[in-house]
């Protein structure tokens, strides 16, 4: 940031994992997707970014000071030290080579490709009671947690493919 403070090194935190995004689908800055449409593979690039076209801008920062969490001060501009290392449609990283078909009735787990600190493998864990509670409006936090394994299935940690709906359900 302009004032010195360091958000994220990536390189540090994950280097052998780059950050990922589609251009186009608000998944990063607004200066960081307009920076790399005028790249070529392999450059590098500092990139001064203003805080109205960073972070969601002003009225994201906004938003969020409201309600007491903003994590950018208003009016603090960014900078990043990008290198572009693909561009591509359809990238390496997103292509999945042990990839199963889904099958009707037959559950399934949502596993994170990354371990946690303790090299657990996590999975996507829906919290059984409901957001409202006592209502029922069958709105559930959805969280990742420490994998059960299949010899003890956590059912909140399992899901169905309905073919006809072309959805996905919780078992739990």
């Amino acid at each position: 940031m302009e004032d010195g403070q360091l958000l994220e090194d990536t390189e540090l935190t994950n280097p052998d994992k780059p950050l990922v995004y589609m251009v186009g689908h608000y998944q990063a800055s607004k200066c960081m997707e307009l920076a790399v449409q005028q790249m070529h593979i392999g450059e590098v690039a500092m990139i001064h970014c203003p805080n109205d076209l960073d972070l969601g801008g002003a009225v994201q920062n906004n938003w969020h000071s409201d309600y007491g969490f903003s994590w950018v001060a208003n009016k603090i501009d960014t900078r990043y030290k990008i290198t572009l290392l693909d561009c591509d449609p359809n990238p390496v990283r997103f292509q999945r080579q042990d990839k199963e078909s889904l099958k009707e009735k037959e559950p399934f787990y949502l596993l994170a490709k990354n371990t946690d600190v303790k090299g657990n493998t996590m999975a996507l864990t829906l919290n059984a009671t409901d957001l409202y509670a006592p209502k029922v409006t069958g709105v559930h936090n959805v969280n990742l947690e420490v994998w059960s394994g299949t010899e003890k299935p956590n059912l909140n940690q399992q899901f169905l493919y309905n073919s006809e709906e072309d959805s996905i359900r919780s078992v739990g």
